[in-house]
């Protein structure tokens, strides 16, 4: 094999195992996944406020927000979709306008009471959906395109919209989940009318409706191998419907693991269900003989402790805040994974067969 071609056959992503079981957090649920599911088109003539409000707004007509959830901050809402938090702000007061969110001291922005709104929301979404589809005719017509051309559009449009799907790709708060459904939505997107939507599993555990929801209503369900057992738990009669994702470690990361130098101390760490793979990437680079392993004790005096007597640190990536705490400017290298190709054109092939037959999505998914 390459030096600068690891592949992991396992297909497991080595950087992150399920977390420690949390206590729920106190007060209402907050609504992490929103933090994914608002994309700011910005070469929309819709001004980012208004795409905010709509995405929310739609949220919220379809049911996929129950009473009480919390909203992230403004701040961080607007760090997360590139936008300014004044945008976030804006947008935020605008619906509670419209009687759809709510704000307190000391609980922040929440959905209010939506049974009796649902109506209201959706016809807001609806005129929202007709001012797009308006500037988009207008586009089309300053470009040539004639009546019947519009028609004929629109048309194939419907057509291609018979057939959608949702999928959600599941994976640990910290880990390449994030970077995996960027890959998948460049990969997919153009071609395919296919929305992807990250869910932590921490918030799975503790119940956060946003990401049941999404689970719930997702058409494909795509997690590494790692997760895959652990999903049963969590998911019940919906892990037939998981398909395994198999995943590599990057170029860059391998670059790195070559160039370090053959007297340094290496130390690792890494969550216990990832080890044996993080072990086994390592050893493959000619690492086993200046290899430390920190045990399970992550603890920030443990961690620090170790750190001393290496010269190098490699972790896995939900450590990574761990590391810069406890780390300072010693070397460190994070296992961070890429998708293989195989994997994502098996996906695409997948995707395609079943738009062919136009019908919904198997409930059994042969596992690769």
């Amino acid at each position: 094999m390459a030096p600068g071609n690891h592949k992991n056959d396992t297909g497991v992503e080595g950087e992150a195992g399920p977390p420690s079981p949390r206590r729920p957090p106190s007060g209402p649920p907050v609504w992490d996944s929103i933090l994914h599911e608002i994309v700011i088109d910005r070469q929309s003539a819709i001004p980012p406020v208004e795409q905010v409000q709509n995405t929310i707004r739609h949220k919220l007509a379809t049911g996929r927000v129950p009473e009480g959830t919390r909203l992230p901050s403004a701040r961080r809402l607007a760090a997360a979709i590139g936008v300014t938090s004044a945008t976030v702000g804006r947008a935020y007061a605008a619906l509670q306008g419209e009687g759809l969110l709510a704000s307190a001291v000391g609980v922040g922005t929440t959905v209010v009471d939506i049974k009796n709104l649902e109506q209201a929301a959706k016809e807001q979404m609806e005129r929202a959906g007709s001012i797009i589809l308006d500037n988009a005719i207008k586009a089309l017509r300053r470009i040539g395109y004639s009546t019947p051309d519009l028609r004929r559009a629109m048309s194939q449009a419907a057509e291609r919209l018979g057939w959608a799907m949702d999928i959600v790709f599941i994976g640990a708060r910290g880990s390449s989940i994030e970077t995996h459904v960027e890959e998948l939505r460049k990969a997919l997107a153009d071609e395919l009318p296919v929305s992807v939507f990250p869910v932590f599993l921490d918030e799975l555990e503790s119940g956060v409706v946003g990401a049941v929801n999404l689970v719930e209503r997702a058409d494909l369900i795509l997690t590494p191998l790692v997760y895959k057992r652990y999903l049963v738990g969590l998911l019940g009669d919906r892990t037939d419907s998981v398909l395994v994702m198999m995943s590599e470690l990057s170029r860059s990361v391998t670059d790195q693991l070559l160039n370090i130098e053959p007297d340094a101390r290496v130390l690792l760490l890494s969550k216990p269900l990832s080890r044996s793979i993080a072990l086994g990437i390592l050893q493959e680079h000619g690492l086993r003989e200046q290899l430390d392993l920190a045990g399970d004790d992550l603890a920030e005096a443990t961690v620090r402790e170790h750190c001393r007597k290496a010269n190098v640190v490699v972790h896995t990536t939900d450590l990574t805040e761990l590391v810069q705490r406890c780390a300072g400017s010693m070397p460190a290298i994070a296992l961070s994974m890429t998708l293989r190709t195989e994997s994502i054109e098996e996906l695409r092939e997948y995707l395609r067969a079943s738009q062919a037959q136009s019908a919904p999505i198997s409930a059994k998914v042969e596992q690769p």
